[in-house]
């Protein structure tokens, strides 16, 4: 099935081979035998690009070596080397073929971290850092950050920072030898936006420290309220995000049922319905469901450090508190 333009940049940003019936990119990572038809490509490019490809046959790849290519009605007009660079060749092209070189251009210069992070993984195992790989799995490990300069964004490195910005931003600068803002591949620790934001700031992971230790909770938790849909619902802005988790946080409970039991007597209700004969008349567990469905979301514990069974508590956005 041919895939839309609007899909296929998205496979691009994740080097994943698409097709459009005009535009084509190939993974070369997962693709089995030489790549071919590069004579479409005049001299130099054909021959540069031959050799680009060539050591995943022979085994000897370098930095140079591409590991997807870009095609438009066979032409290859872009690729990336497995070090993240993007080469364009200097060559005629016709309209169509300009502009989707232009946007496999911009695609591949906007990898996701997840790409990225695939790419310095080759990189680690090729230069002899298997160690830098496996990192991510050690559970001292929790909390760490993946970094690397925008400059050579395969080039990785692990570390630890706090919520002060400018510490963590020399601890990142002696890391990398950059002076430019890093690029965040991996974080561990830091919930649902963490993993699945396109882009982390180094500002963002501190507000997030801030936050964890302004309510005792995990960075784990902050990630995960951010993304909730009735949470922070995406908004990841570090100025506004002390504020926004403050303003909605209810706090840590044992579980929801005992999240309702303090409304109820906040209330006034458990008294009135002791007092009544009422109580095994009461339906807590639609009480409940129609708390956490309406008023308020709850979080579980599930990460480090925290055990299961307990839940943590929030207004939804969308909702005045109550």
């Amino acid at each position: 099935m041919k895939s839309t333009l609007a899909a296929a940049v998205r496979a691009m940003r994740q080097l994943r081979a698409t097709d459009t019936g005009r535009l084509r990119s190939i993974d070369l990572l997962h693709r089995s035998g030489p790549l071919t038809g590069l004579g479409l490509l005049p001299s130099p490019w054909s021959d540069r690009l031959t050799a680009a490809t060539a050591g995943w046959t022979t085994g000897a790849v370098d930095a140079d070596t591409a590991v997807y290519v870009v095609r438009s009605d066979g032409m290859p007009v872009a690729w990336l080397t497995v070090h993240a660079a993007v080469v364009t060749p200097d060559v005629p092209l016709s309209d169509l073929q300009a502009r989707h070189q232009r946007q496999a251009t911009a695609a591949l210069s906007d990898l996701t971290r997840y790409a990225l992070r695939g790419l310095a993984n080759l990189r680690d195992h090729r230069e002899g850092r298997p160690d830098n790989v496996d990192a991510e799995y050690r559970p001292d490990m929790h909390g760490a950050l993946r970094v690397a300069a925008p400059s050579d964004p395969t080039r990785t490195t692990w570390l630890h920072i706090g919520p002060d910005l400018a510490e963590a931003t020399a601890q990142v600068r002696d890391a990398t030898g950059s002076q430019d803002p890093p690029l965040i591949i991996t974080a561990r620790g830091y919930g649902h936006h963490g993993t699945h934001a396109h882009r982390l700031s180094l500002e963002l992971v501190c507000v997030m420290h801030a936050v964890a230790a302004e309510h005792d909770i995990t960075t784990d938790l902050v990630g995960d309220w951010i993304d909730n849909a009735h949470g922070g619902d995406g908004d990841a802005s570090p100025a506004a995000l002390p504020r926004r988790f403050r303003d909605t946080y209810l706090g840590r409970y044992a579980s929801r049922d005992a999240y309702a039991e303090q409304r109820m007597s906040e209330h006034g209700w458990t008294e009135l319905l002791r007092d009544t004969g009422m109580t095994p008349f009461f339906d807590r567990t639609r009480y409940t469901a129609h708390l956490f469905g309406t008023d308020v979301i709850g979080l579980d514990i599930t990460h480090q450090n925290h055990p299961g069974g307990a839940v943590e508590v929030f207004h939804r956005s969308s909702d005045e508190p109550r």
